[in-house]
């Protein structure tokens, strides 16, 4: 009798083993599966070459993805935007792994980490002006309380607007995004106009987050290449050859060319202070749209009278010599190239068709 039961017993022990092992494997199975998709995803991504791809080259990508693909707003040859979603098991039964402590502790202790992949595809005019690729990942956890806190690592390359414009690379912006709690956020943002060797340089999303068994922790970790250049940058420098390409940056995220001229020049002990009579509603559009001012670059001698081109500090995330610069022949030339590059995304025409996608392989015209 007593042998029966010890072998029963046997038999369960070695039964619920087997359940926590393919449970095990099942997971990881799902991880490994979602990595190897997010990298596929990726490298189309990177396949699409910024104001050089067409919509037929987007579309083929949307149609590798069809199944994952969601459009936003109509979608043809002259405008599309269209989002993909990747996730794993955890990540798309939410309620059923997040809103249960116990359930969710053993299926940490499995190696589950919900996880997220998006991609969005941008074209207008029938070229490709815009792309992101990126991830949210949970991070370490900890338990306090009965309850589980966990860190999301997120991080995203993307193409689009940008708060503020770096000198030492004018064309994209290295951001860590404020106000996240529970969180480590990472960012670089890409202009329209950077060049094909630095998108392919930081398109680096390290999607082997998913599959470690130690959870990434930092942004060193989810973006690896941007975040090891962000961190070896330095201090700024205080002395800059040419502003050219930053103005060229600045006046295209603006959309216009802040123009003044010098009223009047004062100095109350702490440097040149500049009275300035705007030559355009260019100001307007930045939110310190003061009519005074300090020179940031005592280098230059402005007199009265003088034309500048002015912007505002929190357009830069350091002091910088190119806030406020001589209007010469070669800043108003790129700022002109800048103002005519402006990317600046009107709602989209009431002309377009606000039908869905059309059905993958089709013939596109």
């Amino acid at each position: 009798m007593r042998r029966r039961i010890l072998k029963a017993l046997a038999w369960l022990i070695a039964s619920v083993c087997l359940a926590v092992l393919a449970l095990a494997a099942g997971i990881h199975a799902d991880q490994y599966l979602l990595r190897r998709r997010a990298e596929r995803l990726q490298s189309d991504i990177r396949s699409l070459d910024l104001r050089k791809s067409t919509y037929a080259d987007a579309r083929k990508v949307v149609d590798r993805w069809w199944d994952d693909a969601r459009q936003q707003g109509p979608c043809r040859a002259d405008w599309c935007d269209v989002e993909i979603t990747l996730a794993d098991f955890a990540w798309s039964h939410a309620d059923f792994y997040v809103n249960a402590p116990t359930r969710r502790r053993i299926f940490g202790w499995l190696g589950a980490r919900p996880a997220t992949v998006d991609a969005h595809i941008r074209v207008r005019d029938d070229l490709v002006v815009g792309k992101t690729i990126g991830g949210y990942i949970e991070g370490p956890c900890i338990g306090s309380d009965g309850q589980m806190f966990c860190t999301a690592i997120i991080g995203h390359v993307s193409t689009g607007r940008r708060r503020f414009i770096d000198a030492r690379h004018p064309e994209f912006t290295f951001h860590k995004p404020s106000g996240c709690e529970n969180c480590v956020g990472a960012d670089v943002i890409l202009s329209p106009y950077a060049s094909a060797e630095d998108v392919r340089r930081l398109t680096d999303v390290n999607f082997g987050c998913i599959t470690r068994w130690s959870p990434c922790e930092n942004e060193e970790d989810i973006l690896p290449t941007a975040w090891r250049e962000a961190r070896s940058e330095g201090a700024p420098p205080a002395h800059i050859a040419s502003c050219s390409e930053t103005i060229r940056a600045l006046t295209r995220e603006l959309g216009c060319m802040p123009l003044a001229t010098v009223a009047h020049v004062t100095d109350a002990g702490e440097g040149p202070q500049l009275t300035l009579r705007w030559e355009n509603d260019c100001q307007k559009k930045m939110l310190e749209h003061q009519n005074t001012v300090s020179q940031p670059n005592r280098d230059l001698l402005i007199r009265k009278g003088d034309h500048l081109l002015v912007f505002e500090d929190q357009l830069f995330p350091y002091p910088t010599p190119c806030a406020v610069v001589p209007a010469t022949e070669e800043n108003l030339k790129a700022a002109q190239q800048g103002v005519s590059e402006n990317f600046y995304d009107p709602p989209p025409p009431l002309n377009l068709p606000v039908g869905s996608i059309n059905p993958p392989r089709v013939e596109v015209r």
